[in-house]
């Protein structure tokens, strides 16, 4: 299917392909004009982004409204100028005019004019109203055998084409990520205070006594960090779970280990902002300081890398589920556990002044955060299509 072997390697067509269904694949936080940007840019399109906002009427005032508050049929052309910007070869069209406004029926029927490159493809159950000038149908069958010069070479390691790094890629998320937060407040307005909330509740629960606490502290400092990155991991695959984004982020063109690169990017600075609370409120509450601050720094990035690395792989496993919520923590705490161990021995060894045996599990931590991060960024791309 467009001159790619299907049964040999899928994963070329996919950027190739658009696909327009009930699910719109748009982030509801997000404006119209954001949405249609970072799909476009995904697909290496975006000169074509303005373009297609005015054709379909969305280069006014709903270009900066996010996708939440517009009606059905304004959802509709939002998403519909995704694919026209990305302009793929094969468009796949599942009822392309339910809930469609004027502009979208307009453009459906052949009379908006825009340049129509070659081989370009719709598949649609209504193909009446597609103007056959601009658009041809094509019968798409799997050979019972692919071509021989299809084939993998021998010897060649299938995971090696996993392990393509995209650092665009990876930036492109994480700045969405980001973007989304800005607008959804989650970090401040859930994160940070129920971290503190466990730090409260951890000092009404062992003792009052500020030397219990003190000589605790490292513990349950990674107690509430912990408990805190599963919420951050939750609502940072939360948001690709609803309305078809993560097919739309299979057919997108990034590449899988850049999305594992920004997903994990961006739980870690989510965390990053909750460490430094934490430290603060450790320091106010338990009367503890450490007497190596870095070491203290020095781990803490170490362990949240791994933790936010292990998040993005256990996050996308079960983000296609439906029992996630209660899953995710069965999966991820026990491989986390050594992340555990690890930071704790090395800030206590940074609160109790002796240093030399923090830095070994300071480089325990590194190792585990490097093993992570390679794991994801092969595994990835199978778990997002299965997911």
């Amino acid at each position: 299917m467009l001159e790619v072997d299907l049964v040999a390697d899928p994963r070329p067509v996919h950027p190739l392909v658009g696909l327009l269904g009930h699910a719109t694949g748009l982030y509801d936080d997000l404006t119209v004009a954001e949405n249609v940007r970072f799909w476009t840019r995904a697909g290496a399109r975006g000169p074509a982004m303005p373009a297609a906002m005015a054709r379909l009427g969305l280069d006014g005032r709903l270009a900066s409204v996010p996708v939440a508050r517009l009606s059905a049929g304004q959802r509709r052309r939002a998403a519909l100028a995704v694919m026209v910007a990305r302009r793929p070869r094969l468009w796949l069209l599942d009822e392309p005019h339910a809930s469609s406004t004027k502009p979208a029926e307009t453009w459906s029927t052949g009379s908006w004019s825009m340049p129509s490159p070659p081989g370009r493809r719709c598949c649609s159950h209504r193909t009446s109203s597609i103007e056959p000038r601009r658009w041809r149908t094509a019968a798409c069958t799997s050979p019972a055998e692919p071509p021989p010069q299809s084939r993998e070479a021998p010897g060649r390691c299938p995971l090696a084409d996993r392990a393509r790094l995209d650092p665009a890629a990876a930036r492109l998320v994480a700045g969405k990520d980001l973007r989304l937060e800005w607008r959804s407040r989650v970090a401040v307005s859930q994160l940070l205070p129920f971290a503190l909330l466990v730090l409260v509740l951890f000092a009404f629960a062992l003792d009052p006594d500020r030397s219990v606490l003190r000589d605790a502290a490292p513990g349950l400092f990674w107690l509430a960090v912990l408990f805190s990155t599963l919420l951050a991991i939750q609502r940072a695959f939360a948001v690709e779970t609803v309305d078809g984004i993560v097919d739309a982020l299979r057919i997108s063109g990034l590449d899988p280990a850049g999305i594992f690169l920004g997903k994990a990017a961006g739980i870690a600075l989510h965390l990053l902002v909750v460490e430094v609370a934490l430290g603060v409120g450790v320091t106010v509450m338990y009367g503890a300081s450490p007497s190596g601050p870095l070491l203290v720094v020095a781990s803490a990035v170490a362990a949240t890398v791994g933790l936010a690395a292990a998040g993005a792989i256990y996050g996308v496993l079960a983000a296609g589920l439906r029992v996630r919520d209660t899953l995710l923590p069965i999966l991820w705490l026990p491989v986390v556990a050594p992340l555990l161990i690890g930071a704790t021995q090395a800030f206590d060894a940074a609160y109790e002044q002796t240093s030399g045996a923090g830095w070994r599990w300071c480089g325990l931590l590194a190792a585990f955060a490097l093993l992570y991060a390679a794991i994801g960024i092969f595994a990835f791309e199978p778990l997002l299509e299965e997911s």
